[in-house]
């Protein structure tokens, strides 16, 4: 079983002593946050400094470390709260479908307020069939897509029959 780092513990208890409740059930971080809008706490053990989202180091500490690749996603929709009734895990993929579920995020893939482009960097069209919408929202050309695939297949039969 993992183990919680001891410098994520002590930002752990930091956070769990500064939340706020607020009139809509959230739990607010009153602290620092980041670019995106989500609570961050530092903390230093034995001389090294860490920063920690909130929201994470709050569901750590109830459920047990994660991994690496699962995001903490908000129920609430509200990157300041770190209430545990309102966070679940995920993967970027979920994390993706959930925003634009909830109209943060528009079917491009792209953030809201941004065009499109029409075709991709070699004339195609980026529309219907010719459009490929990755797990985490972003837009590629199909075309160019099953390109990159067949030249990386041929490259791979090449070296295995030369021996490589």
């Amino acid at each position: 079983m993992a183990v919680i780092p001891a410098i994520e513990i002590r930002a752990s208890r930091i956070a769990w002593r500064r939340l706020v409740k607020n009139g809509s059930g959230c739990w607010i971080w009153p602290g620092h946050l980041n670019n995106k809008g989500y609570g961050t706490v530092g903390s230093s053990v034995d001389g090294k400094r860490k920063n920690f989202l909130v929201h994470r180091l709050i569901y750590q500490s109830v459920y047990g470390p994660l991994l690496p690749n699962l995001k903490v996603l908000h129920r609430c929709d509200n990157p300041k709260c770190a209430r545990i009734t309102h966070l679940f895990i995920g993967s970027s993929k979920d994390n993706t479908r959930d925003a634009m579920d909830k109209g943060r995020m528009d079917l491009s893939g792209l953030a809201k307020g941004r065009e499109p482009h029409e075709t991709c960097r070699r004339g195609h069209p980026l529309t219907g069939e010719n459009l490929y919408v990755f797990g985490d929202g972003k837009r590629s050309c199909a075309t160019c897509k099953k390109r990159r695939e067949d030249e990386c297949r041929e490259r791979r039969m090449a070296a295995q029959a030369s021996g490589k």
